[in-house]
């Protein structure tokens, strides 16, 4: 029961020491107050101990503020980050495995070599994010735009990644075996060197510009809209062509 008591005062004092606001501490009784995430790298051991201690599995996180924060190698695993805002922060080694993104602002964060397995980014702001190497298998990012990301050898394998557009994003080695692309837009993606087998693209947009691995030699058979054309309505048209 000590370490216990002397893991939530580590905790209590790391937190509420850093907060920017005037947020009470927690009152013996009451509800928990409203805590906020490490802003430093001064800070991340002491959250780690405190995260991998389950410390901060009840704490109330949705929706912060981290805008360009130093946290390299945070562990924020399985956590509910909804809303909340990394635009520009330094989350290189990162553990996001399980976290809750939807909607999170990203935008140009570093997350080299970080791991995102089964996370969750539905609809979040991606744009200028860099995933080189990371791990993000399985994780569940639809409908969100790529444009300037870096996933260079990005392992996505299994992902559901419905209407997410790719366009302008650097896809060199990325590999996106099974994953689910319906509805993704590849349209002046090099894909030439990436991994896709056994990918669902029904739905998904291309044009000429797009360079597609071996794997897919014949796009339009697997349900893409090439030049905004389909296979439905090329064969249509060789039937009028025809009589």
């Amino acid at each position: 029961m000590r370490s216990v008591a002397l893991g939530l005062a580590l905790l209590l004092a790391l937190l509420c020491g850093g907060c920017c606001d005037d947020r009470p501490a927690p009152v013996a009784g009451q509800p928990a107050a409203v805590y906020q995430l490490p802003g430093s790298l001064a800070d991340v051991e002491a959250w780690n101990r405190a995260h991998a201690a389950g410390h901060t599995r009840e704490l109330e996180l949705a929706d912060r503020e981290r805008s360009g924060a130093e946290l390299t190698g945070i562990d924020l695993s399985g956590l509910d980050l909804r809303k909340s805002s990394f635009a520009g922060a330094n989350l290189v080694r990162a553990d996001l495995r399980e976290t809750r993104l939807d909607k999170a602002n990203l935008r140009e964060a570093d997350l080299r070599e970080a791991k995102l397995d089964g996370a969750i980014l539905d609809h979040a702001q991606v744009l200028g994010v860099t995933l080189t190497d990371a791990s993000a298998q399985a994780i569940r990012m639809r409908w969100v735009d790529l444009h300037g990301a870096e996933l260079r050898r990005v392992d996505m394998s299994e992902a559901d990644l419905r209407g997410t557009s790719f366009v302008g994003a650097v896809m060199d080695q990325a590999k996106l075996d099974h994953c689910d692309l319906r509805g993704a837009d590849f349209r002046g993606v090099d894909l030439s060197t990436a991994s896709m087998a056994e990918v669902d693209l029904r739905g998904a947009k291309a044009d000429d510009a797009t360079r597609w691995p071996a794997a897919i030699d014949d796009p339009l058979a697997r349900g893409v809209e090439v030049n905004g054309v389909t296979l439905k309505q090329l064969a249509l048209d060789r039937q009028v062509e025809n009589r």
